[in-house]
């Protein structure tokens, strides 16, 4: 899962599907302030502070997983991936 401090307490972001979608890789906050995460499958998964989205699930067979985040000066996202 994710914790977030906000200086006084931790707040815990826990998504209730499987379990394996809390083994969190990546994190980065967007210029709009949404919370993007990247699994240890190479899922990616965005929180806008009400809920989680899936957003991408990787696929093992064709090779397809996200390991990064960044974001140009546009704002669009890049998703590096192997």
């Amino acid at each position: 899962g994710l914790s977030c401090f906000d200086g006084r307490r931790f707040l815990h972001l826990h998504l209730e599907e499987d379990t394996w979608h809390n083994l969190t890789r990546v994190v980065y906050e967007d210029r709009q302030g949404v919370i993007w995460s990247i699994n240890y499958n190479g899922d990616v998964m965005s929180y806008t502070g009400q809920e989680w989205e899936v957003r991408y699930q990787s696929d093992w067979r064709l090779g397809l997983h996200a390991y990064s985040i960044a974001e140009d000066g546009q704002g669009h996202l890049w998703f590096a991936n192997r």
